[in-house]
């Protein structure tokens, strides 16, 4: 059986070299990276879109799974499952103040990682297989005690401290990948202590003297 010749395949026979400092190049592998392209196929895509080259050059383009957004796929994944448990264990618990502090970081951080995958930029240097480790194993934790509580046989000893651990990790993840750094979140912190003192104390004030 004979196959038919791929006349595209056949076309790429020419080579253009470019001499880029590394610093270029690195901004190049970085950007074709997020396309999920190998550099030629981004630089072909992207004279296509400067109506250099014709579109049939993109047809033959295929894009690969970049490791990198495989593994915030996968983190969402996992920061949605703790979402959905803990849905399930606020309908029980609704007053736990844990529960609703996690709640809402998990929030926060299931929107930081849609903002890095919709091609936000994101800070070099991320060891995101180690963030996703951290959560995934309080996660599992964390499941187990809600499926406990949902088959009547309630274990919830340690479930504070799991939700401690799973917000202080998620947090971790949502300030990694909107690039503020430790010496930005003690800034941070400590502003917060000074409105909270000023907010005080401005109370303070206002509240009337009675005379006894």
């Amino acid at each position: 059986m004979t196959h038919a010749r791929n006349p595209y395949k056949k076309s790429l026979t020419s080579m253009l070299v470019v001499r880029v400092s590394e610093e270029h190049k690195a901004l190049v592998v970085e950007a074709a990276e997020r396309e999920g392209l190998q550099i030629s196929s981004f630089i072909i895509m992207l004279l296509v879109r400067f109506h250099i080259l014709p579109e049939s050059c993109l047809k033959r383009m295929k894009r690969r799974p970049v490791p990198f957004f495989n593994a915030l796929h996968g983190l969402l994944g996992i920061v949605n499952k703790i979402g959905g448990n803990c849905k399930q264990l606020d309908a029980v618990m609704p007053a736990m103040d844990e529960l609703r502090q996690t709640q809402e970081q998990i929030i926060l951080t299931a929107a930081a990682i849609t903002d890095a995958l919709h091609g936000k930029k994101i800070p070099k240097g991320i060891n995101l297989y180690r963030l996703q480790g951290d959560i995934t194993q309080q996660g599992y934790v964390f499941n187990q005690i809600v499926k406990s509580i949902n088959a009547g046989n309630p274990n919830i000893t340690g479930l504070p401290a799991v939700l401690n651990s799973i917000t202080r990790s998620a947090a971790t993840i949502s300030t990694t990948l909107n690039g503020v750094t430790d010496d930005d979140l003690s800034e941070m912190a400590l502003q917060e202590m000074r409105d909270n003192m000023q907010t005080a104390a401005a109370e303070q004030t206002e509240r009337p003297v009675s005379i006894v």
